[in-house]
């Protein structure tokens, strides 16, 4: 058995997953189309079809403010989705985060939750494999 990963390297297998949203803003500002969260369904749909995991957000209209630095920032939740797991209802093909837990573990040591752990062990494990 290997052992488990570190939440640093987590977050780099986090921040692997394309990020369908930045992605969409992208393609919105090249091509002068609106509705980046149109183009980013849209992405999500062509990661599905090949089996991609992917970072789908949606930013909302709201400030979080963390405790420990006084750092603000939009709220933003994440799905990450490994579409090669067939049982949706397992937490190994949808997770679900916000960006404050993620600054948290970025800037103040923090730890993903568990079931974020084992959905980015499992697309580590999955990445070695393939």
């Amino acid at each position: 058995m290997t052992r488990g990963l570190t939440d640093s390297e987590l977050l780099e297998v986090y921040d692997r997953l394309p990020d369908l949203l930045a992605m969409a803003m992208e393609i919105a500002e090249k091509e002068s189309r609106v509705g980046r969260y149109q183009i980013q369904d849209e992405l999500r749909e062509e990661h599905r079809e090949r089996g991609e995991p992917f970072r789908w957000s949606m930013l909302y209209r709201s400030i979080y403010r963390c405790s420990k630095c006084d750092y603000a920032d939009t709220v933003v939740k994440h799905e990450l989705e490994n579409p090669q797991v067939k049982d949706k209802s397992s937490p190994l093909h949808l997770v679900r985060l916000n960006g404050e837990e993620v600054h948290d573990i970025r800037e103040h040591g923090g730890s993903f939750s568990e079931e974020c752990k084992a959905f980015l062990e499992s697309l580590n494990n999955q990445g070695e494999e393939g």
